[in-house]
């Protein structure tokens, strides 16, 4: 009888601390995906803020992109995407290969909303 008794409290305790772990580690992902959004999000203002995107792309403009960003980091993807939906510069592909994007849900809750993501 007493050692049923300690099984099952072992059981329980052992449970215990796997839904308190997977907890944790649910609770910290999202606070974690929640910061990495809104860095972000500031980098790209303080991008914007510089004038760089707001003016017509030039052939040097275009190639300080391609220095900067193509193939330096495989987890991060650089798309600039211009008001029609045209691909102006993408880091992972060729722009010009690239169909339009004005049709995609991002881009349109960017032009509804002043921003826009998705994953």
């Amino acid at each position: 009888m007493k050692q049923k008794i300690n099984v099952r409290l072992i059981g329980i305790a052992v449970l215990a601390v796997l839904v308190t772990a997977f907890s944790l580690i649910f609770v910290y992902y999202g606070l974690f995906q929640r910061q990495v959004r809104n860095d972000l999000k500031i980098q790209a203002e303080m991008l914007s803020e510089t004038g760089f995107f707001d003016g017509e792309v030039t052939d040097e403009g275009a190639e300080l992109l391609t220095e900067r960003f193509s193939g330096k980091n495989d987890d991060l993807r650089i798309t600039w995407i211009g008001e029609d939906g045209t691909v102006i510069f993408d880091n992972d592909a060729t722009a010009s290969e690239l169909e339009n994007h004005s049709d995609r849900p991002e881009v349109q809750e960017a032009k509804s909303s002043g921003v826009g993501e998705i994953v």
